[in-house]
């Protein structure tokens, strides 16, 4: 979007917000903007008060990381004041930010000088928020609200006459304050993120706006649950309070005979640069989109060295490409129960793996961020994957390969008592007991671990057994049968 009046082609564009925009001096979209407002629009789609708007285009969450004074407010403003339907007199977008920053207020008090939209701000967290007050009153009518999580959580908590019906989409501001936030209530020691290779987090590297709710780090103050819960709480009563005053709507959605309306979520950020922080960004996009929080699930496991050190630890060492061959040999001979199979290979050598292993006759269900077509992997649907760990629990697979990220290594699989690593990152030989937490720790004796290694990695094995302090067994594997022979289709390859 290289023009302001552009914003005519995306949505409803009110005439006296171009005469807002020439009043205060918006010449030119900057970079940021250019490329920001057209993604955010094509997310937020039609009218925002349509109750019937269910878009098949765009995305349900978009993140938006620029640095300060680059426009990433103004955008998101201009996006919404394009979208929101101003003959609706209810909420249509929550914006939050914990920051205590007054962007929002700033640009909506100056973009709609001319336009009859209204916002209701809640901003200050200090001072406990009365559901009486005429500000409560207020922002029943408000088609926008904006406020810091904990008093926002408040407000659609407590105010059942706040009506939710039309609220299209939740914005969630500052978000490097919720990823510091966590970060310094983590408990102290290696967590899950800094176990998997990306390191600690940074120092946080802005300036907090502090209050007694906030606190800072060592001030006994601490002890109190982190922002990204609030803002978790607020998406779930957003669902359950969706369609709570329409029980015509209501009906008809939960006899299947239309459609819920879609919740966008976008994501305003400063750059992260270090891995940590992108992680953490990464799980809370994905938190906004389960509905559960993730970001606090990674910072506060820690490996579970109690099992670690009561299991059986094996290692093989031989070239990759005789990996499953091996996998095929061990299974036969030694009647292996039902394992997990992790590997954080690429997404082409993950499909020489399941390929092999499904020559092999061996059942296995994939859960992988990508899925496979005859030709080239592609990505992986949410639906997909959660079948792929159905088929595994339910026993209708011996076998579930899948790598190393934080949502499948907190599932707690009792049945479970093996697990095969295809490698371990040579940067992070700490996955390795990462891996190992689906596991039952009360059968954590007749539970087994086996590492697969290529030989110029051998060191791998005494670097675990360093961090780890246990002892790995090398298992030999020439007795196996099937490391005789190949499969006809790998040999014609």
């Amino acid at each position: 979007m290289t023009e302001f009046s552009q914003l005519a082609q995306l949505g409803t564009l009110d005439e006296g917000l171009m005469q807002c925009l020439q009043m205060y001096g918006f010449e030119k979209p900057k970079k940021l903007q250019q490329h920001a407002i057209p993604a955010i629009s094509q997310s937020l789609g039609r009218k925002l008060g349509d109750l019937s708007w269910s878009p098949s285009s765009g995305k349900s969450c978009v993140v938006v990381q620029g640095p300060e004074r680059s426009g990433k407010t103004s955008a998101m403003v201009l996006s919404l004041l394009a979208a929101v339907d101003t003959s609706v007199r209810n909420t249509q977008a929550i914006l939050l930010t914990s920051s205590g920053k007054r962007d929002f207020d700033k640009y909506l008090g100056v973009l709609t000088l001319m336009q009859p939209l209204t916002y209701a701000s809640f901003l200050d967290d200090e001072e406990e928020l009365d559901l009486e007050s005429q500000q409560v009153k207020e922002a029943q009518n408000a088609h926008i609200l904006i406020g810091h999580p904990k008093k926002i959580n408040r407000l659609l908590s407590g105010a059942p006459k706040l009506r939710l019906d039309f609220v299209r989409v939740l914005v969630v501001d500052d978000a490097e304050e919720l990823i510091y936030d966590a970060q310094e209530l983590a408990p102290k020691g290696p967590s899950l993120l800094s176990k998997m290779g990306s390191g600690n987090m940074p120092e946080r590297p802005l300036s907090p706006v502090q209050s007694p709710s906030r606190g800072k780090v060592g001030d006994g103050q601490l002890n109190r649950k982190p922002l990204v819960d609030d803002v978790i709480q607020i998406r779930h009563v957003l669902e359950c309070r969706q369609f709570s005053h329409n029980y015509s709507d209501t009906i008809r959605i939960r006899s299947g005979q239309s459609q819920r309306p879609k919740l966008r979520h976008i994501i305003l950020t400063q750059p992260l640069v270090d891995e940590a922080s992108k992680k953490v960004l990464r799980l809370l996009r994905n938190s906004l989109m389960q509905k559960k929080n993730l970001v606090n699930n990674a910072l506060n496991v820690v490996p579970p060295t109690k099992l670690i050190k009561s299991m059986k630890h094996f290692y093989l060492s031989a070239p990759r490409g005789e990996w499953v061959k091996i996998l095929a040999g061990l299974v036969q001979t030694l009647m292996f129960p039902r394992a997990l199979v992790y590997s954080d290979e690429s997404a082409a050598q993950a499909k020489d793996f399941l390929d092999e292993m499904n020559e092999r006759n061996l059942s296995v269900s994939a859960n992988l961020p990508f899925d496979f077509d005859a030709s080239s992997p592609k990505k992986s649907t949410s639906e997909s994957r959660r079948q792929a760990i159905q088929d595994f629990v339910g026993n209708k697979s011996q076998f579930l390969l899948t790598n190393s990220e934080p949502s499948q290594v907190q599932m707690v699989l009792p049945k479970v008592s093996c697990v095969f690593h295809m490698d371990v990152p040579t940067e992070s030989p700490s996955a390795y007991g990462i891996r190992l937490l689906p596991l039952d720790e009360k059968t954590a004796k007749d539970s087994v671990s086996v590492l697969f290694v290529e030989p110029q990695h051998k060191k791998m094995v005494s670097d675990i057994e360093k961090l780890f302090d246990v002892r790995f067994q090398e298992m030999p594997f020439d007795f196996l049968p099937e490391t005789k022979q190949q499969s006809p289709k790998r040999a014609n390859r």
